[in-house]
């Protein structure tokens, strides 16, 4: 379970996320405040709140988009900071984000948007074209696997995005609202692929207002941004 901590060296030693005396402001208004935060691996964790409450922010901190103003995070084995940015390619390698707003390649068919982070690691042609079958199959896209992503509809490019994040197996997986442009019956059938990488060991990340999709995975942690801080619902 998720723990709120202050320097308990034995729970962050457990934790693949560990947050330390966070803050982050835009300008002067603050949107974060003195958070102390240390995430197990192999977890499932729901992150909400209003809009505006800071859910994104933490998410783009914690995928060293970011910097937070004070206070560090360590993610996996990499440190950010202020003045602390890991080394992005090997960062990515381990940490992958599904984005609210798609961010995929507007002339790049769908087939090419999945396969730009496995190129970035190395992966040969022959897996490559394994994996994105799989995921093209799973993800109700083989209709539309060479059709520009320009031309696909929203609930299209939301899946293309979370293909794109999920094919490399990563450790740790941040989703931004994923399901907000799906129907009820693919949310739960995305909810159902996370939860199979979830077993598998990945740790997993929903920032999302559709709290009922706790329901749908087993014991998930749920954390609530308020007031700039976070706190743990049990």
């Amino acid at each position: 379970m998720a723990r709120l901590f202050k320097n308990n060296s034995m729970e962050a030693a457990n934790a693949i996320i560990e947050v330390n005396n966070l803050y982050h402001y835009f300008g002067k208004k603050k949107i974060l405040e003195k958070l102390n935060l240390a995430i197990p691996k192999g977890s499932f964790v729901f992150l909400t709140g209003s809009t505006g409450s800071g859910k994104s922010t933490f998410l783009k901190i914690l995928h060293a988009e970011l910097a937070p103003t004070a206070g560090l995070v360590r993610v996996e084995n990499f440190v950010i900071g202020p003045k602390n940015k890991p080394k992005i390619h090997l960062f990515r390698r381990c940490v992958q984000m599904i984005y609210q707003d798609f961010e995929i390649l507007d002339d790049y068919s769908v087939k090419q948007n999945i396969e730009i982070p496995l190129r970035c690691m190395g992966i040969s042609k022959k897996n490559r074209q394994k994996r994105i079958e799989v995921l093209l199959k799973v993800l109700e896209l083989e209709e539309v696997k060479d059709t520009p992503s320009i031309f696909l509809s929203g609930g299209e490019k939301q899946r293309v995005a979370i293909a794109r994040a999920i094919s490399t197996s990563p450790k740790i997986l941040l989703a931004d609202e994923p399901t907000g442009n799906l129907d009820k019956r693919m949310a739960k059938r995305i909810m159902k692929i996370l939860s199979h990488f979830n077993k598998h060991g990945t740790t997993i990340i929903v920032a999302t207002h559709s709290i009922e999709l706790k329901s749908l995975v087993e014991n998930p942690i749920h954390l609530t941004i308020s007031d700039s801080t976070i706190q743990e619902i049990k």
